[in-house]
């Protein structure tokens, strides 16, 4: 996706007229924007009047450029390896009017995902397990070089490639952590008491012992000691 000025324009002209950016941060009700989480250091949202975008506010600057930086280098791994089972959504950073403010934001493509609720979700994980090896190899591989921790099936849903319709996994949200550590990628962590543990393999089990195998290739000695207990049993 190239956005060009003229659609930004657009966009902008639109979003001036309907809200204002306080509503938009603090997300309150309205039909012109939709909001993809009520919580997060990014406000994502999409717009019914443009169908085929995700528009993402940061809090802070830092934050959009840091997101930005992880986008150009996912996408970087990505081709690099020929990782052919992730699929990365083109985005832009642009300037965009909503009332009478300006703010940085991060525009993408919107992907045609399997989209639901957590339990959906994971049912489609359900059906495609089998059809999924390949692509788990490669997500293992893309969480060990990018450290990404943040995993859990909002974070990775489904999506068929448009040109070969294999069953992949989208990389729609790739906010690193830094005070989390790489083994919460690949084998979960509470976050508060009660809530469920994530990471990659706790939701394909059946592919435990591949997961393992390809930490240890990938991943330095010197990060494996730290979780080699874990990554034994």
């Amino acid at each position: 996706m190239n956005i060009s000025s003229l659609d930004v324009k657009e966009i902008s002209s639109y979003l001036s007229e309907k809200t204002t950016l306080d509503k938009v941060l603090t997300r309150c009700a309205d039909e012109s924007v939709k909001y993809m989480s009520n919580i997060g250091s990014f406000c994502v949202i999409t717009i019914p009047h443009f169908p085929n975008i995700v528009v993402k506010i940061a809090h802070n600057q830092n934050k959009l450029e840091c997101r930005n930086q992880a986008q150009i280098n996912a996408a970087h791994i990505i081709r690099e390896n020929h990782f052919n089972r992730l699929i990365i959504p083109q985005s832009e950073v642009a300037l965009l009017s909503i009332g009478k403010d300006s703010v940085p934001v991060i525009v993408e493509d919107k992907l045609p995902i399997l989209n639901g609720d957590l339990s959906q979700l994971l049912q489609y994980y359900a059906n495609h397990e089998m059809e999924l090896e390949s692509a788990i190899e490669q997500m293992t591989k893309f969480i060990c070089m990018t450290k990404l921790a943040d995993i859990k099936p909002n974070n990775l849903p489904l999506m068929f490639h448009p040109e070969t319709s294999e069953i992949c996994f989208a990389l729609v949200d790739l906010e690193v952590f830094p005070h989390r550590q790489i083994a919460e990628g690949i084998l979960g962590a509470e976050q508060k008491l009660g809530e469920p543990a994530y990471g990659l393999l706790n939701y394909f089990p059946r592919y435990a012992d591949k997961i393992a195998e390809i930490v240890r290739t990938v991943l330095p000695e010197n990060e494996i000691e730290c979780i080699q207990e874990k990554l034994n049993s």
